[in-house]
């Protein structure tokens, strides 16, 4: 009786030692994406044309070359929709999907994450000035954009998706082309334009729009003005007008970042990428310190300077520098943004 007992016994134990143990409960997991999967062509949408000047009129002789850039005002380069909910960025809420999704590493090497604060987007053309001219390029810039979608896996295991657009780059044409002789005026054709009626000559050089009083440095800039740019005077008006009267010291036709005044002044327009520090006859004016992309145009400063005068930027900002000056000043900075270039 006792064998059978414990014979009994022992089946039941082994029977017990075989049988799987009931697994703990797993914890919910995380949505996970699957691919992007492009659908169709890519959508092209025009951001409009703008001007490129380029200058070679000073006494160094060769030809100046110059590479443009487009700057991208939407700060997003990624556009998804869920059923009725739509978003921009890589990340999507918990109140959309639950447990919440993040598209980046799906997406990676669609888009560049500089989209996200928005660019300054550069291109393969060189645009040329042989010496003693100004030539007047005009580009068309185009985005482009590639709808998809990504199927996201939820943690119950369906699925839901995610209708995704990305930004993938910008794109140029050179469609327009003019050329002037240095200190040539331009003929302007007597039909009137219907995109830019001429406004009335304004006489003296001050201000032509509201100018707001604000400080980016020490020193000259300290104390500064910025207007909306918004000025209605093109590029055709100007040259038609006589209003080419100023020197302009950039990167581009300075590379040492200096420049000797040909004019009598009392104001700058600076325009900086980087801190830098401005020097005059080799003596610092300031130093700019704040960078602000909002205000693409730059700044009007008091700074005087006398014909034979050396004005410096150091050191020579990466992004770009500009400086300009002469008795036409206000008509190229309070019209700069009307003319497409901010």
């Amino acid at each position: 009786m006792f064998a059978k007992a414990f014979s009994l016994f022992l089946i039941i134990a082994l029977l017990a030692a075989c049988s799987p143990s009931s697994p703990p409960m797993p914890a919910a997991s995380a949505p996970v994406p699957g691919p992007f999967v492009p659908v169709g062509e890519p959508e092209i949408h025009d951001l409009g044309p703008t001007t490129e000047t380029v200058w070679n009129c000073g006494s160094g002789g060769g030809t100046v070359v110059k590479h443009p850039t487009m700057s991208v005002v939407s700060n997003y380069a990624v556009e998804w929709q869920v059923g009725g909910t739509g978003g921009v960025g890589v990340r999507i809420g918990d109140g959309v999907i639950p447990g919440g999704v993040d598209l980046s590493a799906t997406l990676e090497g669609r888009y560049t994450t500089g989209f996200e604060q928005g660019i300054q987007q550069g291109t393969g053309w060189d645009l040329p000035a042989e010496p003693n001219t100004i030539v007047i390029y005009t580009l068309m810039w185009r985005e482009v954009w590639q709808p998809g979608y990504v199927d996201v896996r939820l943690a119950d295991q369906s699925v839901v998706r995610v209708n995704v657009r990305c930004r993938t780059g910008i794109q140029s044409e050179i469609v327009g082309k003019q050329q002037r002789t240095c200190g040539e005026k331009q003929q302007v054709p007597n039909e009137p334009s219907e995109v830019q009626p001429r406004p009335p000559l304004v006489e003296g050089a001050g201000p032509l729009r509201d100018h707001i009083a604000t400080s980016i440095g020490t020193g000259a800039f300290a104390d500064v003005t910025f207007s909306d740019g918004q000025a209605p005077y093109d590029e055709n008006w100007l040259w038609a007008n006589d209003h080419f009267n100023i020197q302009r010291i950039r990167r581009e036709e300075n590379p040492n970042g200096c420049g000797v005044a040909q004019y009598q002044v009392s104001r700058i327009w600076i325009g900086v990428a980087a801190v830098a520090t401005v020097t005059v006859n080799g003596s610092e004016i300031g130093t700019i310190t704040t960078i602000t992309p909002q205000q693409r145009h730059g700044y009007i400063a008091a700074v005087s300077l006398d014909v034979g005068d050396e004005i410096c930027i150091t050191p020579i900002p990466e992004g770009g520098f500009q400086i300009v000056f002469g008795p036409d000043i206000y008509y190229h900075y309070d019209s700069y943004c009307y003319r497409g270039s901010c």
